[in-house]
């Protein structure tokens, strides 16, 4: 029992003595609605240590807000020999709750900075409001570190080099990069201090506070978007050698390699670049110095893919079934079609572009079947040419389709000595590459586009296609889903091209794009909105100012014939980067040297 009130008495005693702990670094004084926090440097020391950090925080608490309307900290320290100083860890005194009380302190502080502002206490001057200093001053980090302060307050490159050189710098030096508002001399530093604080505080305790309450949530709102400004990152992306493709001295896709920093092989034959994160091809995004997946970087998939595309060899007549029709496939067929999602294409062109879209009208269709009579010399042309009418056309189509080898080849020998075929260019550039090829017989019956550079073309689900010649930019739903029936050396899947064709013919038939795509044209943006795909939105702004834009979550912003800057980041021709968070207000400048330069934005809708 003794033993228990011994430590009882013992634990009393403790708390008498901590709760009354004396502190003699600091002064404490009010006068006029104005305090002032005088620090007493320990000898020999032109920083503080623990225990003035102990103190100062304990006089903090003991200052009350609703009395004073401006607080000033001065320091006061006369060394005058060269300092020396030997930090373990600088980066565990600046993560200090201290400087967090400094931040969120309510009313305006005011630093006056007699001689040494470095290491810990340079660090408290950056979380204060406003900043003077006698002419007699010295400020700055002893050892490397980081301040995030220091850059929102200075500009980052003289911030950098005063962290990364541990660079004490002077009064004037600090006035010159705006560190400092004021330099004064030193025995009129207080005075100079106490006249600006009066100035302040006749404005009032309560407007005081607003004023400052408002200022440092703009400032939050600032360093908010500046973290956003984080998350843009240079892509690298990978890129398909395909047999259609063109030689690096011609392709789209190799300068954009190139300008990318990548090497070239002028041999090789360069198709795509592609642009997500589709497990074919997927693109890096540059953090840290580092390359990380873009799919490990957002923990999945974009719902998109982005391409440049250079064709020097016509590509598969083919197209992209609907989504319930792929996840069948996909289910059935897993190693032929690998995703179960469905396709759509929006494509534009960069160059003179040459494509085949969609089966012709009904009477073009009856006027081909005239032509080549003889060739076809088949009974479904002869009652499509007697009836015509849609059911007919399909039939004739179908037809086609599933001629066997024996009659193709006999078809296309007649079709090709005929006099008309020799004047047509597509035919020619057709057989030159395939040769016997039954897709030839099919693109008679579909519609050969010339597009110009700029020019779009939305391909749905269905649609059969083929691209001839051109280099274009094409945006799709991130799949890699292709029904192809003709003009390829890979698999031609007959049965489950013609399933499509029966269900859904008439839709197979080219129609007017503005039936499904709306191009609005406005304040120098071009918007692609296609009105039932939620895959993928697309716009394009001119850039022949600065202006301002908004930036979605997951984009893909692509530059194309110039050089911008995003955000100051340089973004130059066939450079792109993705922005991971949602960004408002982004500014994009036009870079020295061009009249104008475009930025694609991809985004999901």
């Amino acid at each position: 029992m003794e033993k228990f009130l011994i430590q009882i008495v013992a634990i009393f005693l403790l708390f008498i003595f901590s709760s009354n702990k004396e502190f003699n670094n600091i002064k404490y004084e009010e006068d006029n609605k104005i305090g002032i926090l005088t620090i007493k440097y320990p000898d020999n020391l032109i920083d503080i240590d623990n225990n003035i950090l102990d103190e100062l925080e304990y006089k903090l608490d003991k200052i009350n807000s609703d009395k004073i309307n401006v607080l000033i900290i001065t320091e006061n320290s006369s060394i005058k020999k060269e300092y020396n100083l030997n930090y373990n860890n600088l980066d565990d005194k600046l993560n200090n709750k201290i400087l967090k009380k400094l931040d969120e302190f309510e009313i305006p502080i005011i630093i006056a900075i007699n001689n040494y502002a470095i290491g810990i206490m340079f660090e408290i001057s950056l979380t204060t409001d406003i900043r003077i200093c006698s002419e007699n001053a010295k400020l700055g980090y002893p050892i490397l570190g980081e301040s995030k302060r220091l850059s929102n307050i200075i500009d980052l490159g003289m911030s950098r080099q005063i962290i990364f050189a541990k660079q004490i710098i002077n009064a004037k030096e600090a006035l010159r990069i705006r560190l400092v508002n004021n330099i004064y001399p030193q025995n009129e530093l207080l005075n100079k201090a106490k006249e600006l604080a009066l100035l302040i505080s006749r404005n009032g305790n309560l407007a005081i506070r607003k004023a400052k309450k408002a200022m440092n949530e703009g400032i939050k709102y600032i360093e908010k978007e500046k973290e956003k400004e984080k998350d843009i990152y240079k892509l690298k992306c990978a890129c398909q050698n395909y047999d259609w493709g063109q030689y690096a001295n011609n392709s789209l896709v190799a300068k954009a390699l190139r300008k990318n920093g990548e090497k070239i092989d002028e041999n090789k034959k360069y198709a795509e670049y592609w642009m997500g994160t589709h497990q074919n091809g997927p693109s890096k995004i540059i953090k840290d110095n580092k390359e990380i997946l873009l799919s490990d970087e957002i923990n999945g998939q974009l719902s998109y893919l982005f391409k440049i595309l250079s064709i020097n060899k016509p590509l598969s007549i083919q197209l992209h079934p609907d989504k319930l029709f792929a996840e069948n496939l996909h289910k059935k067929y897993p190693k032929i079609y690998k995703d179960d999602n469905h396709k759509p294409e929006l494509f534009i062109a960069l160059s003179d572009f040459e494509l085949l879209f969609g089966f012709i009208e009904l009477n073009e269709a009856v006027k081909i079947i005239k032509k080549y009579r003889k060739c076809f010399n088949l009974k479904e042309g002869e009652e499509l040419i007697k009836n015509p009418n849609i059911e007919n056309y399909k039939y004739f189509i179908e037809r086609l389709i599933y001629l066997e080898k024996e009659e193709y080849e006999k078809i296309l020998r007649l079709i090709i000595e005929n006099e008309e075929s020799k004047k047509n260019n597509l035919i020619k550039k057709l057989y030159d590459n395939y040769g016997l090829d039954p897709g030839i017989i099919i693109s008679l019956f579909m519609n050969y586009l010339h597009k110009k550079k700029g020019e779009a073309v939305f391909i749905d689900k269905n649609i059969p296609h083929s691209y001839i010649y051109g280099n274009c930019l094409e945006l799709m739903a991130c799949s890699d889903n292709v029904i192809r029936l003709g003009l390829t050396p890979k698999l031609v899947d007959k049965e489950n091209f013609d399933k499509i064709v029966k269900k859904n013919f008439e839709d197979m038939i080219y129609k007017n794009q503005s039936d499904f795509m709306e191009i609005n044209k406005e304040n120098k943006i071009i918007k692609y909105d296609i009105k039932h795909i939620e895959d993928f939105k697309m716009q394009i702004y001119e850039i022949n100012e600065d202006r301002f834009i908004n930036i979605e979550k997951n984009s893909i912003l692509f530059c194309l014939d110039g050089a911008i800057k995003i955000n100051g980041i340089l973004c130059e021709d066939l450079n792109s980067y993705f922005v991971k968070n949602e960004i408002n207000n982004v500014k994009i400048e036009l870079c020295d040297g061009y009249e104008t330069s475009k930025l694609y934005k991809i985004y999901k809708k």
